[in-house]
């Protein structure tokens, strides 16, 4: 065909050889240094003298590849409307899927609580895309880790609501500055701490 480069374009699932796929971009792959390595994550969308490229964030969904080679006279033709057939491309055989960025969020204890030496406190999280399908649990008093609950607690998948129970031990230091922070055991910066502050207090 004569193509002398490619531009790669994330389309739409419904997007097709046989009309014009042109209707389904969703934005153009960034190209890199040393060639197309994609996180999957973003796309370009436009460009301004002011800000350069523009991006756009990718949704979670599913989603085709559209190759465009340029030709030798620098056409870079997706879709030719004069004859109604497509251009030097190439498309996805199959979908893929991309899937929601890796988070990690505290559901409770997540303020306001109020508990005492001996207590079994229900720590809940959820999850999304955690590929390690383990967290660590770790509680801070004042913004510093004063203990690891609980290390490497596997989850039954990458994705939900998951629950650990824990006994508040007698050692503590009494307080009202306690959170609790959940991350990801692979990747300790996916992680979420109670959004508001919790008491810890004696039996006495």
């Amino acid at each position: 065909d004569g193509a002398v480069s490619i531009t790669f374009y994330l389309v739409g699932p419904t997007a097709t050889a046989v009309s014009n796929p042109a209707d389904h971009i969703v934005g153009t792959i960034p190209s890199g240094v040393s060639g197309y390595v994609w996180d999957a994550r973003k796309v370009a969308i436009g460009y301004s003298p002011e800000q350069g490229l523009m991006y756009a964030d990718v949704k979670p969904g599913d989603y085709k590849i559209l190759a465009v080679g340029t030709d030798t006279l620098n056409q870079n033709t997706i879709w030719d409307p004069t004859t109604n057939t497509p251009g030097n491309i190439d498309l996805s055989d199959a979908l893929f899927t991309v899937l929601p960025a890796p988070s990690v969020t505290v559901v409770s204890p997540n303020g306001g609580d109020a508990y005492k030496y001996g207590n079994t406190v229900t720590i809940t999280w959820e999850a999304k895309s955690i590929a390690s399908k383990s967290v660590n649990i770790r509680l801070l008093k004042a913004g510093n880790v004063v203990q690891t609950i609980a290390s490497n607690v596997a989850q039954s998948a990458e994705s939900g609501l998951f629950v650990r129970s824990w006994t508040i031990p007698s050692t503590l230091t009494v307080g009202s500055d306690y959170t609790i922070e959940v991350s990801d055991a692979a990747n300790a910066a996916v992680k979420d701490t109670s959004d508001g502050q919790f008491k810890i207090a004696s039996n006495a």
